[in-house]
């Protein structure tokens, strides 16, 4: 089902297709504006185009832009199944779902060739302030890591699960997600995918249990 190799090959085809537009007028992006707010809010109502922002301040990676509603539209959306129609593109997320003769089995490799290794980063020169693009959206607190997303898994179940999150407060995860890890668990069932394909980007998709906190929502 994957149409991309990764997230290149889905920005040339928005180019080719006049999708992508490149914008150097210089926008806020520091906490406490709301510069990235009113921006999404008019190019989501008018079904603009996806926007590659290249000159951003107050931002803690200005050497790299940020691409900004690229999935906007249900013609783009569906372009990252391969097609153009939104119906076409339903259709073969269906066809994908219902016939496991076409899921592709994980491809294993060894650990120490892993893509992901190619470039080590020691424990004492970790600074995801610094190495980790991020934006604030108005005046919300924490920051949000660009194209992050989080994958973990129940530890009673074993059932995965994928979502966005800000990924600020692991320390306080009292959310019907985070308590039910021990502190063992904590270490191993977590992982953040940055960057990845945009099949995976919009596959997040929040499984909680049905606890009192989420029936209270």
């Amino acid at each position: 089902m994957i149409a991309f190799d990764d997230m290149r090959g889905f920005i040339q085809l928005l180019k080719s297709k006049d999708q992508l537009k490149q914008i150097d007028i210089e926008l806020n992006v520091a906490r406490g504006t709301s510069e990235l707010q009113p921006l999404m809010r008019f190019i989501h109502n008018s079904n603009g185009p996806a926007l590659m922002l290249n000159n951003l301040s107050g931002y803690n990676c200005p050497d790299i832009p940020v691409l900004f509603n690229p999935y906007g539209t249900r013609e783009r959306t569906s372009m990252i199944l391969g097609k153009e129609n939104p119906l076409e593109g339903k259709l073969r997320h269906v066809e994908v779902l219902t016939d496991q003769s076409l899921w592709h089995k994980p491809r294993k490799i060894e650990s120490s060739k892993a893509p992901c290794k190619q470039v080590k980063i020691d424990r004492k020169d970790i600074d995801i302030g610094k190495q980790l693009p991020h934006v604030w959206f108005g005046k919300e607190g924490p920051a949000y890591i660009t194209n992050a997303v989080v994958i973990t898994k129940d530890p009673d179940t074993g059932a995965l699960n994928t979502g966005c999150y800000r990924l600020t407060q692991l320390w306080n995860a009292s959310h019907p997600h985070g308590d039910v890890y021990s502190e063992d668990e904590q270490k191993k069932c977590l992982s953040i995918f940055s960057f990845w394909n945009p099949p995976g980007q919009r596959c997040w998709n929040t499984l909680g249990k049905g606890t009192r906190d989420e029936s209270a929502t």
